[in-house]
């Protein structure tokens, strides 16, 4: 199998996650928290709608983690995200982080909120 380097240039990537935490390029986020293409910050959780909905325009698709295991999202924030012209992928944490990851070297407007494991 041929393994090919994952490369960001200037876009953050989410480096590791554990109980509670993430690290996203470098830094550590105590946490539930919404990862950029270039930026990282504390979130709300799955109550705080109003983060997501100012990325509109910037992103296409945001990455939802429920933490250990898949949960559905709020209908509201599923239909506020859709009514903006924003994909929701909802799936367990670690699988987000890897996903957007991918997704993020390939240069695509994605997005991560993320509850802790």
């Amino acid at each position: 199998m041929q393994m090919n380097e994952m490369i960001f240039d200037t876009a953050m990537p989410i480096d590791g996650y554990g109980s509670g935490f993430f690290r996203v390029g470098g830094k550590v986020i105590e946490g539930p928290v919404l990862a950029l293409p270039n930026a990282a910050q504390k979130w709300g959780g799955l109550d705080d709608l109003t983060a997501l909905l100012a990325l509109a325009d910037q992103v296409d698709v945001i990455f939802l983690g429920t933490g250990a295991d898949i949960a559905h999202a709020p209908d509201e924030m599923r239909d506020a995200l859709e009514e903006i012209g924003i994909g929701l992928e909802v799936m367990p944490s670690p699988s987000a982080c890897r996903t957007y990851n991918i997704l993020l070297s390939e240069r695509r407007r994605v997005a991560a909120a993320l509850v802790p494991v």
